[in-house]
């Protein structure tokens, strides 16, 4: 075989000066370099000894990480595109001067922001706050401007929540529910503000807490899956519940629901679910629960298998079966009996507690001594679930602590 009709396998270097100030435009993101990505990490990147001086510590609790100064804020939009902020002249501002004066608008630095790479590639060395136009700063003060503003929202987000529990907290409240909200409230002195969080199902920084302390907010996918995850590991504490019932996560929704077909299920699926269809299918497992994102209705559901009677129930009403059912006669010698909205649930009354109500039917279901959530105890289900989550993340990090 000649060798021009060997197949280079070897890419081709990535050499930065064939991007910088050669008039290209920034490509997307599949198909930008890993070499210009870095260098574009690298530009943006604030200064350790920044990060020190300006940033709020990491070892703040909420209560002090709320009390922290942070540059004021600007909101008057300026008189000046931000495209025309980046500019070729070095740098030659006094930067201690430079973190401390207010921020540019919210607008602006996202419009900054959005258009940074262009910027590197259009071989720019500096960003002007307009405010200050004869003052060239480095062009990681893009980026200093923009974590100010989300340490902003993280204070505020946590502000309301600790309102939040002060307002509960007032009369009229019983014993027990004082009891809960006083205690969330003092794990705020404990709990850091920007740690993160391996408890089970957790994804992110312990702000991922923060949307328990609210009437009005609703549970995303990583409140379910820790919520969902807290009641499959209470489950393992019983050895009868633990030999009967399993509790899944959103991952079992998530991979059910990328079926296209039925065909769909004749793949290899991934580990997981390999290895529960096969405990399922030794008897290992009589019941299965889970939830479901309704996307149609934006709405949380609790779903449960009975493999004995080989029945599905649900709570409240939906029509999304469909996919579940290819599931279960591809894999697991289906399609079960429907019987709808069998489980035994709360009534929302809102649109911003399904979250809580699909954690409350599933462990409802499964733990006798459960109460089923009622208009009256939202409030307190949510406290109960910061106060459970939260001590939970604190034993996490204590004990890798010790280890």
């Amino acid at each position: 075989m000649a060798n021009s009709d060997i197949e280079d396998n070897h890419p081709t270097p990535f050499v930065l000066e064939e991007w910088i100030g050669k008039g290209r435009r920034l490509p997307i993101a599949i198909d930008t370099p890993s070499g210009l990505a870095e260098h574009f990490s690298m530009l943006r990147e604030v200064p350790g000894d920044i990060k020190h001086k300006r940033y709020p510590s990491m070892d703040l609790s909420i209560e002090s990480f709320i009390k922290y100064q942070l540059p004021k804020r600007t909101y008057a939009l300026p008189g000046v595109e931000a495209l025309e902020c980046f500019k070729k002249r070095e740098p030659n501002a006094d930067l201690d001067a430079h973190t401390t004066i207010p921020l540019p608008s919210r607008q602006f630095v996202e419009k900054l922001d959005t258009h940074f790479r262009q910027a590197i590639l259009d071989d720019m060395h500096s960003v002007i706050n307009p405010a200050y136009p004869g003052s060239y700063l480095p062009l990681w003060l893009a980026r200093y401007w923009k974590d100010m503003w989300e340490i902003y929202d993280l204070q505020e987000t946590w502000k309301k929540g600790l309102t939040w529990l002060e307002d509960k907290m007032q009369g009229g409240v019983s014993e027990t529910e004082y009891d809960v909200y006083r205690g969330a409230h003092k794990l705020t002195d404990i709990l850091r503000w920007s740690e993160e969080t391996n408890i089970a199902g957790a994804h992110g920084a312990t702000d991922v807490f923060a949307r328990y302390l609210s009437d009005k907010t609703w549970m995303n996918s990583t409140q379910i899956n820790m919520m969902f995850a807290h009641i499959s590991d209470r489950i393992e504490q019983d050895e009868t519940l633990d030999s009967l019932v399993t509790v899944e996560t959103l991952r079992l929704w998530t991979e059910i629901e990328k079926a296209k077909n039925i065909q769909y299920f004749d793949g290899h699926p991934p580990t997981f679910l390999r290895r529960l269809e096969k405990r399922i299918l030794d008897r290992e497992i009589d019941f299965l629960i889970f939830p479901v994102h309704w996307d149609a209705q934006k709405h949380w559901l609790t779903f449960k298998l009975d493999f004995q009677l080989k029945e599905l129930s649900y709570a409240p009403p939906t029509d999304i079966i469909k996919k579940l059912q290819w599931w279960l006669k591809k894999r697991l010698d289906g399609p079960f009996e429907n019987l709808g909205d069998g489980l035994e649930h709360g009534r929302q009354d809102d649109m911003s507690n399904c979250g809580i109500l699909c954690a409350n039917t599933a462990a409802c279901d499964i733990f006798e001594d459960d109460d089923l959530w009622t208009t009256e105890t939202k409030a307190l289900e949510r406290g109960r679930w910061f106060v459970v989550l939260v001590r939970k993340h604190i034993e996490d990090v204590s004990l890798s602590h010790t280890l």
